[in-house]
């Protein structure tokens, strides 16, 4: 998976952080730009029964650097 900057400019590697998602890896993997979805499905998960598969939520905005998320694609 890779991810187009939209920003000029981009990651400055002498000046920002590299940021890694530490998450176990899970059958179900969802990425997105809204909290809102992060917040409904950790609503949601209450409900589910103990046998469902585990889920695992990233905001992509989380995976700012192409170092970052090819380490994240490795994990899942």
């Amino acid at each position: 998976m890779h991810r187009i900057a939209t920003i000029s400019g981009g990651w400055n590697q002498s000046t920002d952080s590299v940021v890694f998602v530490d998450q176990q890896p899970a059958p179900i993997v969802i990425i997105t730009a809204a909290d809102t979805d992060i917040q409904t499905l950790a609503a949601a998960t209450a409900n589910l029964t103990e046998d469902f598969p585990q889920i695992r939520v990233v905001n992509v905005l989380q995976l700012q650097q192409q170092i970052a998320i090819d380490i994240y694609d490795k994990k899942i």
